[in-house]
């Protein structure tokens, strides 16, 4: 999968973190008490930024440390676009979750192809416009807003997403020089979607686009200031 060839360090964290809470929430009867309890207060906060919900993001950021850790990065007591969009990640695959009898995660289905395939079963009158109002949307919280009400289509549908790559895109969709390139390839897929193997590798816009470092000061150290 091209996106794996550089496996960052938010799609590792999030994969992870939702595998095994995924894991867990499958086991039947031997379902854990915590995870179902994690799993309820992370579903509470879906569509909350970390700010107005600081008990959850401690939550969250325990689900996903340390792989996601920044030694290097002083946030100033801010969450990075990272932290952000990982602790949105989780908080949408938790209402995805809800009442789940089979995965909800899976490894390379994109935002925009899981609409899609939603869409052109002709399950829902108000996918296309929902979905329109993401691409269209210069506000994150607006964005948001939809992104979560299609969640919800997609969990009442069976389908499934891939939350690694969901985080991926909404820390891109955070860069002025990325977020065109995230909106397009998720208009891409949805109309591909019919059209596209299902088992078809996604690709994430790290894997298309040249991924700022680090110590370049810009993605990995940007923080949230809201």
């Amino acid at each position: 999968m091209t996106q794996k060839q550089t496996l960052s360090r938010l799609y590792q964290a999030v994969t992870a973190a939702v595998n095994a809470l995924q894991q867990d929430l499958l086991s039947g009867a031997d379902a854990k008490s915590s995870t179902k309890a994690t799993l309820a207060e992370l579903r509470r906060l879906a569509g909350k930024k970390p700010t107005d919900a600081p008990l959850g993001f401690a939550a969250a950021l325990d689900l996903l440390y340390p792989k996601l850790a920044e030694p290097t990065v002083d946030s100033q007591g801010f969450a990075t676009y990272e932290e952000e969009a990982a602790f949105t990640a989780l908080t949408l695959f938790a209402l995805h979750a809800q009442s789940a009898r089979r995965p909800v995660h899976q490894d390379g289905m994109t935002f925009g192809r899981a609409c899609g395939l939603l869409y052109h079963r002709g399950r829902s009158e108000s996918l296309k416009p929902r979905f329109d109002a993401v691409l269209l949307s210069n506000n994150p919280d607006t964005q948001l807003y939809h992104i979560r009400s299609l969640v919800t289509l997609l969990r009442s549908a069976d389908l499934v997403l891939d939350y690694g790559l969901l985080a991926e895109d909404l820390r891109w969709l955070r860069s002025p020089r990325l977020r065109n390139r995230v909106l397009l390839r998720w208009g891409r897929d949805f109309a591909l979607a019919p059209y596209v193997s299902a088992d078809a590798p996604g690709q994430s816009t790290a894997g298309t686009a040249s991924q700022p470092s680090a110590n370049s000061g810009s993605a990995n150290t940007e923080t949230i200031h809201s």
